[in-house]
């Protein structure tokens, strides 16, 4: 408000200020901005020239490694060294990577569920939006997250940076992924007292 905001432009300000996202509705997929600029990371000065073993692990290893951590988790590793900062930020590993995350990772809220009808038509032309081809091809926008064209580390960071209900979307996942493992821990629980009692 002091800034002069209003209307439509006061929203987001107001979700980031009071944290109201969590309120937003979690199948909003965001439209690519026309104003985007590409992911610039920081040069990054090591305190020290140590050989990384890591990096001596196949590409397939690492990427199977990394899918058990968050992105936020994995940039972390990359501030250790300037060879890790290298390898995790070039764009090639870096798109493998967060492909991998979204299709089998810590980043798997992001995607569709494909047994909601909605939740499979409603984002498609949202996402093709990020891939910058013929509008007539939407087939393309299908298998988004797989296809070359998709600007994946982009719409990742604008998804947790400026998309309210992608932040939403996220907490709701988290939410629903801790009462699943307390029902299995339950579950578990239960079928290990049949078991002595039968």
């Amino acid at each position: 408000i002091a800034k002069g905001l209003r209307g439509e432009s006061l929203r987001p300000a107001l979700h980031v200020d009071f944290q109201t996202w969590v309120f937003e509705r979690p199948d909003k997929w965001p439209q690519r901005p026309q104003n985007d600029k590409p992911l610039i990371f920081q040069n990054f000065v090591p305190s020290s020239s140590a050989t990384i073993k890591i990096l001596a692990l196949p590409v397939e290893v690492l990427l199977e490694v990394f899918s058990f951590l968050g992105l936020i988790d994995i940039l972390d590793i990359s501030s250790t060294c300037k060879s890790l900062r290298k390898y995790i930020t070039n764009s090639e590993t870096l798109f493998s990577l967060v492909r991998e995350l979204i299709n089998h990772g810590s980043l798997c809220w992001v995607k569709p569920f494909p047994l909601v009808k909605e939740e499979v038509e409603r984002p498609r032309r949202r996402l093709w939006s990020w891939i910058q081809s013929d509008e007539n091809n939407l087939q393309l926008a299908m298998d988004h997250f797989g296809n070359a064209e998709f600007p994946s580390s982009l719409f990742i960071h604008y998804c947790l940076v400026n998309c309210s209900s992608m932040k939403s979307r996220r907490r709701l996942f988290g939410n629903v992924k801790q009462i699943k493992g307390w029902w299995d821990v339950h579950w578990a629980n239960e079928k290990t007292k049949r078991t002595r009692a039968g």
